[in-house]
């Protein structure tokens, strides 16, 4: 009659759950990396549109404060950041010396808003936009009010007369020269 180490048998069965074990931690660590890359890249895109939500609600706060201080004028002359600063009310935050300082940093630039009256008309400039901003700032609910919308890139400008379509500013939103500067113009 044969009898059975029972020394043998368990030690084999333990290297086989050492085994398991090992592979079973992997897999945890393969699963947990996947769930930790795809946080962080929703967080980045999600950092994105906040920081787009912020710069058109500055937008229609400082559209806001110039119709309102020109409510009984026909006419915009004279208007820039500095008499915008010393006669609006804009929030500080928004307030830099004689600059009108945006919340966002798409390009690696801070950037800001330039403010200019010239007649019937007055120019909100949203300066140092990128790639991915452009074509949300340009087709966002406040280009609608806008007369004239401009779009330029290091390779020149284009013109809309309203609101552009999505397709319509992609090519010069997504180009090796992505756009940097959005002109509204808005109009009594």
């Amino acid at each position: 009659m044969k009898t059975v180490q029972p020394t043998r048998h368990l030690a084999a069965r333990e290297r086989r759950e050492r085994g398991i074990g090992v592979l079973q931690i992997a897999l945890c660590l393969v699963v947990a990396a996947s769930i930790a890359a795809g946080t962080m890249m929703k967080y980045s895109e999600f950092r994105k549109n906040q920081e787009i939500a912020a710069t058109i609600e500055d937008m229609r706060i400082i559209k806001d404060q110039v119709e309102t201080l020109f409510v009984h004028r026909q006419d915009f002359t004279g208007l820039d950041n500095e008499f915008l600063i010393a006669n609006g009310n804009l929030p500080e935050r928004l307030i830099d010396g004689d600059v009108i300082h945006g919340q966002f940093n798409f390009n690696q630039s801070v950037g800001n808003y330039r403010v200019r009256g010239n007649g019937t008309r007055f120019q909100l400039n949203v300066m140092f936009v990128s790639d991915n901003a452009c074509p949300a700032l340009a087709t966002s609910r406040i280009a609608s009010s806008a007369a004239t919308i401009y779009i330029w890139d290091h390779g020149g400008q284009r013109t809309f007369t309203s609101k552009p379509f999505l397709s319509d500013v992609q090519d010069i939103c997504f180009n090796d020269r992505p756009a940097t500067h959005i002109r509204f113009v808005y109009e009594e």
